[in-house]
């Protein structure tokens, strides 16, 4: 049947094309922007058959033609044809997420609060099964006992992070000003989460630090510097003080909660710390170093060096 499916297939592709020549010249004989619109436009040839039907009606029935054609090949084709390629489809799927590098996932990670918040449920959880279990129940004790070994696994690195956190993991600190930046690649804490700098952008005096190659970064830094027209960045010392008031500055925190496409932020336009310095423009990049630290409960902050990428300044 597949031979005459093929047949079928290309007795069509010959009626339609010629269909669609038919309807071209009709279209260029009526006049030359019928003619171009039927060609460059969408929905065009439709227009002109409802208009001209009596001069385009055998063009249309001949492409019906081709149509009913081509459906009439396809329903020829065996079922295992689709079958193979279904099978071909998910052994490609499978073997993609069999060679996917462990860890890596587009879902943002869980916060440490939100992480806390699930091991807490599971520990009440664990509580009200130990406390239901029956008397003499040996292999049903042995199996929550190891559940809570697994639970008491899994809570020792959240609490450490928190502990680190609320000590600023020796990086956040109350003043930024006049402190030593570090010289690896900018990193720190968002929201209470890991931050890499993946990518830089300074473009009209905001400069853009996010983690994240997708259109909503997973986490994001934005800091507004007020630059007057034309004015450069470059070769510049940019300095906020903790109790300097209200700042010309004004940085963004942005993050992405799990599951969720649109990000969350705050906004700080005094109260926090910055160093932020760039080096000269050179290629339509510049260096900068930074060390900023937030006032927020979580401690956030971003210190060492980065690459950004001019646009517009």
């Amino acid at each position: 049947m597949i031979p005459l499916a093929v047949v079928l297939f290309i007795l069509a592709l010959i009626l339609i094309l010629g269909s669609q020549l038919w309807l071209v010249i009709l279209a260029f004989q009526r006049h030359l922007l019928w003619g171009l619109g039927t060609l460059f436009i969408p929905g065009a040839a439709l227009v002109f058959i409802v208009l001209a039907w009596a001069e385009s009606r055998r063009a249309f029935f001949l492409g019906v033609a081709g149509t009913i054609l081509a459906l009439a090949g396809f329903f020829l084709l065996p079922r295992e044809v689709f079958k193979e390629k279904i099978v071909a489809q998910i052994t490609r799927q499978t073997e993609s997420l069999r060679h996917a590098k462990p860890g890596v996932s587009s879902a943002p990670e869980l916060s440490l609060d939100e992480k806390l918040a699930r091991l807490r449920l599971r520990e009440q959880e664990l509580i009200a099964r130990k406390a239901a279990l029956k008397p003499g129940d040996g292999p049903a004790l042995e199996a929550i006992t190891r559940e809570i070994a697994q639970y008491n696994l899994e809570l020792q690195p959240v609490l450490l992070a928190l502990s680190q956190r609320k000590a600023g993991d020796g990086l956040w600190r109350d003043e930024a000003v006049g402190a030593a930046i570090p010289k690896e690649p900018a990193a720190g804490r968002v929201h209470g989460r890991p931050f890499t700098v993946e990518t830089a952008n300074l473009e009209n005096g905001i400069l853009s630090l996010r983690q994240g190659r997708e259109f909503v970064a997973e986490q994001e830094w934005v800091i507004f510097l007020f630059l007057k027209k034309g004015e450069s960045p470059a070769n510049r010392l940019f300095e906020v003080k903790r109790k300097a008031g209200s700042s010309a500055a004004h940085v963004h925190l942005k993050w992405r909660e799990k599951g969720s496409e649109l990000p969350k932020s705050m906004i700080f336009t005094d109260n926090y710390t910055m160093q932020l310095k760039f080096g000269a423009a050179e290629n339509g990049k510049v260096d900068g170093e930074i060390y900023v630290c937030l006032p927020d409960p979580e401690k956030s902050y971003v210190a060492g060096t980065f690459r950004a990428v001019l646009t517009g300044n």
